[in-house]
């Protein structure tokens, strides 16, 4: 689907809500009390109205509380990221998108897209999930399509404890101290995806929990 008419391709639209869903795929472990749960990937493309083609491959993910106290879930992008070296000096987009995007057999129309990303939002998530509430969002990446710059695709968040369950994946730090990996968020990004096959990945630290109540 090519579009003609879009502006603002940098905006964030967030969604998260408590609803059952099928999320099917990625799991994180017991250690934080988090059930982590992300759908395939899902894309499509679009032309800007300067002629700029552009690619968006997106997941949903589902958190689900499985303790008996409260957790709080915070994640934010930053507004590029880079990447890895052997692909040159390129760069991609991290966006939380709306509802529609987490919803089965509905057509992402362009003038759904068009008025989408002319809004402008906050690339960051803040939510506490009582015992058993769920949270589900959709995570895109918005990258430049052209012949010469590979795919960069989302595949899961994962708790920064996970470590050991992606020993290929690249796991990048952010700011001066790394985050404690029992309470960490990461995003797994693989690049040049063929099938269900990636050249090289890394996972972005992007967010922390806590627990309010303790």
């Amino acid at each position: 689907m090519m579009l003609r008419s879009i502006l603002g391709l940098s905006v964030v639209l967030i969604f998260c809500s408590c609803q059952n869903s099928k999320i099917i795929n990625q799991k994180a472990g017991p250690k934080s009390g988090l059930r982590i749960e992300s759908t395939p990937t899902r894309g499509l493309a679009f032309t800007d109205v300067q002629g700029m083609k552009y690619g968006l491959v997106y997941i949903t993910t589902a958190m689900t509380n499985d303790t008996v106290i409260p957790i709080q879930i915070r994640i934010a992008f930053s507004k590029e990221y880079d990447y890895p070296i052997t692909y040159g000096d390129e760069q991609f987009k991290v966006l939380l998108l709306p509802k529609v995007f987490a919803l089965d057999g509905v057509e992402i129309s362009d003038s759904l897209l068009q008025e989408l990303f002319e809004d402008q939002g906050k690339p960051s998530l803040n939510e506490t999930l009582d015992p058993n509430e769920e949270c589900v969002m959709t995570i895109g990446i918005l990258r430049p399509s052209r012949p010469q710059l590979c795919s960069a695709t989302p595949y899961a968040i994962l708790e920064l404890s996970d470590k050991g369950r992606t020993p290929s994946c690249e796991w990048t730090i952010n700011g001066d101290r790394a985050p404690d990996p029992e309470l960490a968020l990461g995003l797994k990004v693989g690049f040049c995806t063929v099938g269900h096959e990636y050249e090289s990945c890394t996972v972005i630290p992007c967010g922390e929990i806590s627990y309010p109540a303790r």
